[in-house]
Formats: structure tokens, C-alpha cells, sequence
């Protein structure tokens, strides 16, 4: 990612991508803007082990900038792609032939409010569950007196996301995901994606801080998914240092009721997780956990995304996360380490849902915010069988490899 700054005068405004444009809709006089461009170039290899004959390689290009005016005026612009050169069999890369405009949106930034609309990246509202890109309106905003001081309240509405495979926990962006999935906004620019839904989606809550703890209460409703209402409401709860220093200890608390009218399935699901991580010097971490969704076994809890250590999400034939199957019961290990250049995630879990793997990745070359990275991944996932059947993930047993530039 890297920031530039241009100062005061029209003509250098002009030359930069359309500001031009949008300069009338700004009061005349002298201002200044602040230019954030980024993207990325990867390409990764998938081999299948298994019997589902899923290898396949894809490329992966994503390029964008940010606008921010002093006034408080914000807009974005963006665009992403992938194609498969080889696949074993058609259709069985996660990412598909597509391409989209990821960003276009504008907005306004201030001390106390933020609000976007349009299509554009989502992780400002700091809300796990809705992580990547949204196309739709979202506006977090805090309240300045002795009541209210810690707590910012937030909102989306979205009628449509584009699933980049990005997933990101306190410990950070899971390697190479970015490189793992892509599915547009519309599917063939006629339909929403089978990802989102086919309906539109509202989710609203509050964060309380106070010291060293987070409270998130949300509630999220989706009226069409797989042909039926979803709703969900829920608390998350932060213990530990929430900011993530150096050395801290994290605990993470989950209880999220999901009413999901699915055909040949009963509506009620619970989702009850409690997730505990231990940071040392900043590069070195572990952690364990367990999870439980109660409910029916041909229901699974939906989520977008998760803060969760699992790579499953990414390594199964499908963009759905295997971890949050119906009926299911499971606890995990996982640590890793952060040395700069060299960075490693390895997981193992038992019960319902297993998962074994192992994520590396080594920056050979880096100037600023440019770098150019490569590294190698396997997972082996097992999910219960008439999970399998639903959801046609079944057992994953694959290697990845990826080379990226990023900016």
C-alpha cells in the first residue's frame, strides 16, 4: 500500500485518475487530497490428493486507489480478476474466469463518523462476520459524552458481496487466501452470487469498550438465502488486550442465535464458541479453542467470513466454511510465528470437523509497501458425511503453492 500526497492546486488534482470529476461536487476554494493506491499480482497451484481430482492454477490481479479530501470527502475506485489456465476437471477452482469492479464508492470520513456508499471494502466497520467487499451503504459513527465515550454504533445494508477469499483473525490476514477465491458481485452480471444470496442483507450493532474487554451485541437479517429468511442475533465478547500488542492473551466468546426457514431442515441453529490466544514478543503465538453449532445436521451457521485459524474455508472446493456444519462439536490447537520475512500458521482439530494444516510464507524481495512474496501450503479436512452431501465439500486433502506481488 502506498500514500502520496498532492497539495492545493487544481491542475495537479486533474491528472489523477477523474478527481477532476468529483472536484465539483466539493465547494471551490483551496484543499488538499491524500492518494492510498494498492493492489496485487498472484498466482497459486492447487494439488488435489484426494478423490475429488480438484487441481487447478489460477492468477489472481487486483488494482485500486483511495481518495481522501481534508474537507472530510472520500471516494475509491478498484478493479479485480482471475482466470484458470488449468484445471483437472472443469469447474473445481474456487477461482473462476470472472472479473469485476471491486470498488467504486464515495463517502465521508470525519472524527466521528465514517459512511460509505457504493461498492467498497467493509473491514471499517470492524465486524468479522462481513469482512472483504460489500456493494450497498455502511456507517459507524461514536457518541462524545460521559455515557456514551466507549461505544460506536454501526450499520450495513448490502445487496450483494464480492467473495476475494480475503479472511483475516486478531492475529491477522490468513496467508495466500486472497489468492484462493473469486466470486463476482453477479454471477454472469446477470444474478447476485450464490455466496451472498439472492436477497438483501441489513446488520446493525454497538461496540462497548471498556479497558481491556469488547462487547458486540448485532443483529443481521437476510431475506433471501437458499430461497429463505435468515436471521441472526448474537453477542461477541473481547477479553485481554484487544489491541493486540506485543505480548497479550485474547479471549474470544461467541453466542449467535441463526432462524434460517431452509427447506427439509429445522430453522434453529446456536452457535456457541470460545477461542483463546497467547501472543509472545509479538512473534510467536498459540491458542486453542472449542466450538459447537447446535442445530440441524443439514443446516450449517452462514457466515461471509470468520476471525477463525482455519483454513478450510479456502482449501475445500467450495466458498462455504466446513467448520460451522449443523450438529457438529470440535476442539482445535494452533500456533504459529512472525519473524518479518518468514511467517508459518500451523492447526489441528478433533471431533466433528478435522482439519490439519500448515501455512508458510517468506518475502524474498520488499521496498516500502512493495513486496513480492512466495510460499507453500496442505490442509487435510474431514467433515461429517451428510454435511458432505449438502454442501459437496466432502474430505479435502490438497498443497498449494503462491507467488505474489503486492503494493
Amino acid at each position: 500500500m502506498k500514500i502520496l500526497r498532492y497539495k492545493n492546486t487544481h491542475y495537479q488534482i486533474a491528472i489523477r485518475l477523474g478527481v477532476i470529476v468529483f472536484s465539483f461536487l466539493i465547494p471551490s476554494g483551496v484543499f488538499a487530497i491524500e492518494m492510498n493506491t494498492y493492489g496485487k499480482l498472484g498466482v497459486l497451484g492447487s494439488l488435489d490428493f484426494g478423490t475429488a481430482r480438484s487441481s487447478y492454477t489460477g492468477v489472481l490481479a487486483y488494482a485500486g486507489a483511495d481518495f481522501k479530501h481534508d474537507n472530510g470527502f472520500r471516494w475509491g475506485i478498484g478493479a479485480i480478476g482471475s482466470f484458470t489456465p488449468w484445471e483437472q476437471r472443469s469447474g473445481v477452482s474456487n477461482a473462476l474466469n470472472t472479473g469485476d469492479a471491486a470498488e467504486a464508492y464515495i463517502g465521508f470520513q470525519g472524527d466521528s463518523l465514517i459512511v460509505l456508499a457504493g461498492r467498497f471494502c467493509n473491514e471499517f466497520m470492524k465486524f468479522e462476520w462481513l469482512q472483504g467487499n460489500v456493494q450497498g451503504v455502511s456507517l459507524r459513527f461514536k457518541r462524545f459524552n460521559k455515557y456514551e465515550s466507549n461505544a460506536a454504533y454501526w450499520l450495513t445494508y448490502a445487496n450483494s458481496y464480492l467473495y476475494n477469499g480475503k479472511q483475516q483473525s486478531a492475529l491477522g490476514d490468513k496467508i495466500a487466501t486472497d489468492l484462493m477465491g473469486l466470486v463476482s458481485y453477479n454471477d454472469n452480471g446477470l444474478q447476485k452470487n450464490n455466496v451472498f444470496g439472492s436477497g438483501e442483507m441489513v446488520v446493525f450493532g454497538v461496540d462497548f469498550r471498556r479497558r481491556n474487554s469488547l462487547l458486540q451485541p448485532y443483529a443481521l437479517f437476510h431475506s433471501n438465502v437458499s430461497g429463505s429468511l435468515l436471521a441472526q442475533g448474537g453477542l461477541q465478547i473481547k477479553i485481554g488486550d484487544i489491541e493486540g500488542k506485543s505480548s497479550h492473551s485474547l479471549a474470544s466468546l461467541y453466542a449467535i442465535y441463526q432462524y434460517w426457514d431452509k427447506p427439509a431442515s429445522n430453522a434453529n441453529t446456536v452457535l456457541m464458541w470460545w477461542d483463546q490466544s497467547i501472543v509472545l514478543g509479538g512473534s510467536f503465538w498459540f491458542g486453542f479453542g472449542i466450538a459447537g453449532v447446535v442445530g440441524d445436521e443439514h443446516s450449517y451457521f452462514y457466515s461471509l467470513s470468520d476471525a477463525s485459524k482455519f483454513y478450510g474455508r479456502s482449501f475445500a472446493p467450495s466458498n462455504f466454511a466446513p467448520y460451522f456444519a449443523g450438529k457438529s462439536m470440535y476442539g482445535y490447537i494452533y500456533e504459529g510465528l512472525d519473524f518479518g520475512s518468514v511467517r508459518a500458521d500451523m492447526l489441528a482439530s478433533f471431533g466433528t470437523y478435522n482439519e490439519y494444516s500448515i501455512m508458510v510464507s517468506m518475502i524474498v524481495w520488499q521496498k516500502e509497501a512493495m513486496k513480492f512474496e512466495f510460499g507453500l501450503g496442505y490442509a487435510y479436512i474431514k467433515t461429517r458425511p451428510y454435511w458432505s452431501l449438502d454442501s459437496g465439500i466432502g474430505t479435502g486433502n490438497a498443497l498449494k503453492a503462491f507467488v505474489k506481488f503486492s503494493y
